[in-house]
């Protein structure tokens, strides 16, 4: 996926203070050519990392939407484990930080950093939508 598509979604958003325009669907590239990921994209993303890791991405969608802070500079590493590339994701949380350790890609880190520059202020991350929209087209 080219990267230089994920700059302009802040276009998308208009106003980052009043984002209520932007729906689940936004983020699919099949639907909107400023997106993160395709249908496809994500699918093999969540394939790739294992139902564990599945569910921590869905936990990190729903952070994102009840708009706690990411106290983590967004800077790609390697796993000292396993050698993969790796995004560390922080958040402040009324109960104290949560750390969420991803499988790099490209559109996590864009998502990221337009998360943190508020890009998404106000909108609600739905993972049942997500996975609404996952199906869409999607071979039986």
């Amino acid at each position: 996926m080219s990267n230089s598509n994920n700059n302009s979604f802040a276009d998308l958003a208009g106003d980052r203070n009043i984002n209520k325009g932007i729906q689940m669907s936004d983020l699919f590239t099949d639907n909107n050519p400023s997106g993160y990921f395709s249908r496809a994209e994500l699918n093999d993303y969540i394939e790739g990392i294992g139902l564990y890791q599945a569910r921590k991405l869905s936990l990190f969608f729903e952070y994102m939407s009840e708009g706690y802070p990411i106290s983590s500079l967004p800077i790609p590493m390697e796993d000292r484990a396993t050698g993969t590339e790796i995004l560390w994701v922080r958040f402040k949380t009324p109960t104290g930080p949560l750390n969420f350790k991803m499988k790099f890609h490209d559109w996590i880190l864009a998502l990221v950093k337009h998360y943190i520059s508020g890009v998404f202020k106000g909108v609600r991350f739905n993972t049942d939508q997500i996975v609404e929209e996952l199906l869409i087209d999607s071979p039986e």
